[in-house]
């Protein structure tokens, strides 16, 4: 499934994962794709439909679906 991670800039970052693959494995395509460790992410999370994501549940748990817009903001 493809899901698209959009910045505070509002630039969308597309990511290909399992819809059993968990919440944390955004994080690390994120790291990975933008060349920045996870401790520049540090005050970030994800969000979906205004709500924080868990970090360890799956993206099925999560009601990530394909084609999904995900946050990436400052922490609330």
């Amino acid at each position: 499934m493809i899901l698209f991670v959009k910045n505070e800039r509002g630039v969308a970052m597309p990511i290909y994962l399992n819809p059993t693959d968990r919440v944390s494995m955004i994080w690390s395509e994120i790291c990975y794709s933008e060349a920045i460790n996870e401790r520049q992410l540090a005050n970030k999370s994800l969000f979906y439909n205004g709500k924080r994501l868990d970090r360890s549940k799956t993206l099925d748990e999560s009601g990530l679906e394909h084609g999904a817009v995900v946050l990436l903001s400052a922490a609330r």
